[in-house]
C-alpha cells in the first residue's frame, strides 16, 4: 500500500467510505489506488502524542501490507486507546480491521 491521499481524496473517502470499527482505530475506505492516509484527532493528545501514533499506525499499516485483492484507498482513523497501546496489539488490531473491510468489498 502506499500512502499519500491527495486532500480531496482524503475528505471524500473519510466523508463517504464504509467504515469498519476496531479497538484502536477505526477505517474507512472507498475502491482506488490503494492508497492510505491517516486522521489522528485532537482527543488523542498533543501533538507529540498524535505524531507518534501516527507513526506507529503508519508502521502497524507497513507491516499488514500484503497486495489487496482489489485496490482500496484507506482512510485509517486513530481513537484515544491507540496512544497507550503496545504496538504489536495495534498491528493485530489492524490486520483484523483489514481483513474485515476486505470482506465487507468483496461481499458487494
Amino acid at each position: 500500500m502506499k500512502t499519500g491521499l491527495t486532500r480531496a481524496r482524503f475528505e471524500e473517502v473519510f466523508s463517504t467510505g464504509k467504515r469498519v470499527q476496531a479497538k484502536f482505530c477505526r477505517l474507512m475506505a472507498l475502491p482506488g489506488e490503494g492508497r492510505v492516509g491517516f486522521a489522528v484527532s485532537r482527543k488523542v493528545g498533543s501533538i507529540a502524542r498524535r505524531n507518534r501514533v501516527r507513526r506507529r499506525l503508519a508502521a502497524a499499516v507497513r507491516e499488514c501490507a500484503e497486495p489487496p485483492d482489489r485496490e482500496l484507498d484507506i482512510v485509517v482513523g486513530a481513537r484515544p486507546e491507540a496512544a497507550d497501546a503496545d504496538f504489536f496489539e495495534i498491528v493485530a488490531d489492524l490486520k483484523q480491521a483489514l481483513t474485515k473491510m476486505r470482506e465487507r468489498w468483496e461481499s458487494e
